[in-house]
């Protein structure tokens, strides 16, 4: 309910109606938490109340119509999609040809498919948010596959499907991060792993596309090493991080001052953003400079291999 008002503080003046909060009684939308007694919500919903239930599984997700549906931890994008919807339904006749599916009340409760950063999304949800001892289960198709805890630099999950997370076989675009009913735990077969890893390879396994928050024609820097030791990433993408380490570089020069195809750099560097580990500022990619002199190379060469060998010494 916390994250539902701070993204509707975020959201005014991005949808044409203001939303203010007030008591229900004087409401259009009632916006509540799954579990709120059926008689007050049958009583809200006949007398035309929109009621927004938001859900933290998705076995809770109502199969009756008069509610629309947000499933913890959402996206503000995915609330945002819900205002207009919304804003939509109140603002259109209910027999306007252009009503269509606004006035279905029963909304689809996975909106998150075919959408490549839903997962990478709901972990930066939990990252932003203060430390908090829930777990979180990551469900796919019923089953609980991996655990995350708020509060814990570690992750639970099967070995084969840590395996799987590492080389981009487990999609996890599908999965769906819920907390766990309250006293849950790890399921036994689950083995405890560094969580930087499950956030490297969701970011990096993504999209070969800039992540949504990353503009294409930004300048990225390093601002901290991410664990190699647990990751183990290729050379070219050591590589790639050292010379981020160096000065702020667009995506383009990266490539050409790492001599790795861009779809590598582009994943890369979703993945150490997915990690918290970069940091960017606008700049225009028109103005580029579209080369540098051979002091300047020379100058970047000796600033790359002093790095590389501060993080191996870090390494022994």
């Amino acid at each position: 309910m916390q994250s539902f008002e701070s993204t509707l503080c975020a959201c005014q003046g991005l949808t044409k109606l203001r939303w203010t909060k007030t008591e229900p009684v004087f409401a259009d939308v009632v916006v509540l938490p799954h579990g709120y007694p059926r008689e007050q919500m049958e009583s809200w919903n006949a007398r035309g109340k929109l009621l927004v239930e938001i859900v933290t599984d998705t076995a809770d997700v109502p199969s009756d119509i008069g509610r629309f549906t947000l499933v913890y931890p959402f996206k503000a994008r995915e609330a945002l999609d819900l205002l207009t919807r919304i804003e939509r339904r109140l603002t259109t006749p209910k027999n306007s040809p252009l009503a269509g599916a606004d006035w279905g009340q029963l909304e689809n409760p996975d909106g998150r498919g075919g959408d490549p950063w839903a997962f990478v999304e709901s972990l930066r949800t939990i990252d932003s948010s203060p430390p908090q001892k829930t777990w979180f289960i990551g469900r796919k198709r019923g089953e609980s596959l991996l655990w995350l805890c708020g509060d814990r630099p570690t992750y639970f999950v099967a070995p084969a499907a840590a395996q799987a997370i590492r080389n981009g076989s487990e999609q996890l675009d599908t999965m769906q991060l819920v907390p766990a009913v309250h006293g849950s735990t790890p399921d036994p077969v689950c083995e405890s792993r560094p969580a930087i890893e499950l956030r490297w390879f969701a970011g990096y396994h993504a999209s070969a596309q800039p992540a949504p928050w990353l503009p294409p024609s930004a300048k990225y820097q390093l601002v901290h090493w991410p664990d190699f030791r647990v990751i183990a990433p290729a050379r070219s993408q050591r590589r790639i991080a050292a010379t981020l380490s160096f000065a702020p570089v667009s995506l383009k020069q990266l490539a050409e001052r790492t001599d790795c195809p861009l779809e590598e750099v582009t994943r890369t560097l979703n993945a150490l953003a997915t990690c918290g580990a970069v940091s960017f500022v606008e700049a225009d990619a028109a103005n580029e400079p579209l080369g540098d002199s051979p002091a300047t190379t020379r100058t970047r060469f000796r600033a790359l291999f002093y790095d590389v060998r501060q993080f191996l010494r870090r390494r022994i």
